[in-house]
């Protein structure tokens, strides 16, 4: 058995971190927009109606390289009885095949709506957080008789 020295230990150790940061830094490159929609075609919303079959997260990815791996968590910041505070409530994920303008992540809606309350959606990147976009889910506005015809 072969022992090392205290100064190829720290060796070792030194270039173990420097591939870790570079690696890290590769990952850091990526950068991310979101925003929120009831619909893929739809435009960016803060809040989405309870009863809304899908909400979508729309995004793009600068610098994203084929085999980057995205991810979006739905996180539940106050949602009533649903779940504690800041609670994960699902996720997606995907690999991607570089940059996108129109990327599409959804989550389905539950038997029973969605739960009023805010929510947030985190978006990592090769497991690095790159963004959050926030929205509420409200209440079903019910339409006047004048709305109905």
């Amino acid at each position: 058995m072969r022992h090392l020295s205290a100064g190829q230990i720290l060796k070792g150790i030194i270039a173990l971190l420097f591939v870790t940061c570079v690696c890290l830094a590769i990952a850091g490159d990526v950068q991310v927009w979101a925003f929120i929609t009831s619909s893929a075609g739809d435009t960016p919303r803060s809040t989405i109606p309870a009863d809304t079959p899908k909400i979508w997260v729309i995004f793009e990815t600068k610098g994203a390289k084929r085999g980057d791996k995205f991810r979006g968590v739905l996180i539940a910041d106050h949602a009533g009885h649903i779940a504690p505070a800041n609670s994960k409530i699902t996720e997606g994920k995907a690999t991607l095949d570089g940059d996108t303008k129109a990327g599409g992540l959804s989550f389905s809606r539950p038997i029973n709506d969605w739960p009023i309350g805010d929510y947030h959606v985190d978006i990592y990147i090769n497991d690095r957080l790159a963004f959050t976009v926030k929205f509420a889910v409200e209440t079903v506005r019910q339409k006047s008789e004048d709305e109905r015809e």
